[in-house]
C-alpha cells in the first residue's frame, strides 16, 4: 500500500486532484484501473511494454499517451559498484549507467591552479530488490550520468572512484540510508532483477539534474575524453597538473557502543598528490607508482551521531 510520504511526492494541481477524486468514485473506472494494475504486475507484460517503448525511442517516434512535458530516458550500462547498508548489513549494488540526456559534468578551476573541482549531474532511478549469489536479499539502485562522465571514468581510475563516491552519497541522501564508504567493483556491468536498467522520465528541455555533493567534489582534472590530439601536438602541449585523490583505508572500526552510549568513529587517511595526466594518454606504461611522495594528507572521520558541527569541541 502506498504511504502518505509517497503521495506527498506526487506533484498534482488542484484540478488534477479534483478529477482524480471524481474518477475514484466511478465503479467502472476502478474496475478498469484494477485490471490495468493486475496486468502491469505481470513481469512478462511489463517487459513487453518496456521493449515497445525502447523501440519507439530508438526510432525517434512519439510514444502515444506519453506526457508532453516529459522525456523518456533509456540508460546504457557501464559498471557496477557494491557496498552495504550499515544498519541492516544487506549488500547494496549501485549500477553506474549513462545517457546523453543527462547534463555534462562541469569543472571549476581552483583559484590556486591546483586542480579542477567537478560537479557530476545525475539521475537516480527507483530502488529495487534483488538477491545475491547466495540468495540473500540485496538493494539495487541505478545511478545515471552523462556519456561524457562515463568516458572520463573509463580514462582515469581516480575519477572512477570519485564517481562511485558521488553515487554512494546520492543514494544516502535521497534514500535516507547509511551506506558503507568501502566499496568494491565486481565484474558486472549491471545487477538487477531484469538484467537491464529501468527506464526513467525526466523533464523535457534543460534538465536541471542533481549534482554531486560539495564534500565529494575532488580536484581531478582529466584530458578531453572524446577528442585526442595528434601525437605531433602532444609534445608541445603544456603540462596540466591534476590533484588526484588516492584513498588508503587505515581502520574499519565497527560501531562499538560502550556503557555511556558513545560510538567509536570510523576514519581513513587520504594521500593526495599532483599528477601529469599527459604521461599516460597513449598507454598505461607510465602510471604513477604507489610509492610517490604525497603532497597532502587528509584525515576523514565519520561521526554518524553528530548533527551539528558546533557541538564539537
Amino acid at each position: 500500500m502506498a504511504t502518505a510520504e509517497a503521495f506527498d511526492k506526487i506533484n498534482m494541481t488542484p484540478e488534477e486532484v479534483k478529477n482524480m477524486t471524481h474518477m475514484m468514485k466511478d465503479p467502472k473506472f476502478m474496475e478498469l484501473f484494477a485490471d490495468y494494475a493486475k496486468e502491469m504486475s505481470d513481469p512478462n507484460n511489463r517487459k513487453e511494454m518496456e521493449d515497445a517503448l525502447r523501440e519507439a525511442e530508438n526510432r525517434g517516434e512519439k510514444v502515444p499517451g506519453f506526457p508532453e512535458d516529459k522525456e523518456l530516458l533509456i540508460p546504457s550500462t557501464a559498471f557496477c559498484a557494491k557496498t552495504k547498508n550499515e544498519k541492516t548489513g544487506a549488500k547494496v549494488f549501485i549500477n553506474i549507467c549513462y545517457s546523453d540526456k543527462i547534463a555534462k559534468p562541469k569543472g571549476t578551476e581552483a583559484k590556486d591552479k591546483s586542480g579542477t573541482a567537478w560537479e557530476i549531474p545525475y539521475s537516480l532511478g527507483p530502488a529495487q530488490t534483488d538477491v545475491d549469489k547466495r540468495g540473500a536479499a540485496c538493494e539495487v539502485h541505478d545511478f545515471v550520468v552523462a556519456t561524457e562522465t562515463h568516458h572520463m571514468a573509463r580514462m582515469d581510475k581516480r575519477f572512477k572512484n570519485f564517481l562511485v563516491e558521488t553515487a554512494v552519497d546520492a543514494v544516502q541522501t535521497q534514500r535516507a540510508v547509511q551506506l558503507s564508504r568501502d566499496f568494491s567493483l565486481p565484474k558486472l556491468t549491471y545487477k538487477g532483477p531484469n538484467k537491464e536498467p529501468k527506464m526513467l522520465t525526466i523533464p523535457k528541455g534543460p534538465y536541471k539534474s542533481p549534482a554531486s555533493h560539495p564534500q565529494l567534489r575532488a580536484g581531478v582534472r582529466v584530458p578531453d575524453p572524446v577528442t585526442k590530439k595528434p601525437k605531433s601536438e602532444k609534445k608541445s602541449r603544456p603540462v596540466a597538473e591534476s590533484r588526484s585523490a588516492t584513498m588508503t583505508p587505515v581502520a574499519d572500526n565497527k560501531e562499538c557502543p560502550n556503557s555511556s552510549g558513545e560510538v567509536e568513529p570510523k576514519f581513513e587517511v587520504v594521500y593526495r598528490n599532483h599528477l601529469n595526466f599527459t604521461k599516460f594518454w597513449d598507454d598505461n606504461a607510465n602510471l604513477p607508482t604507489e610509492h610517490e611522495q604525497p603532497t597532502d594528507i587528509i584525515l576523514r572521520v565519520e561521526l554518524p551521531k553528530v548533527v551539528n558541527l558546533q557541538l564539537l569541541s
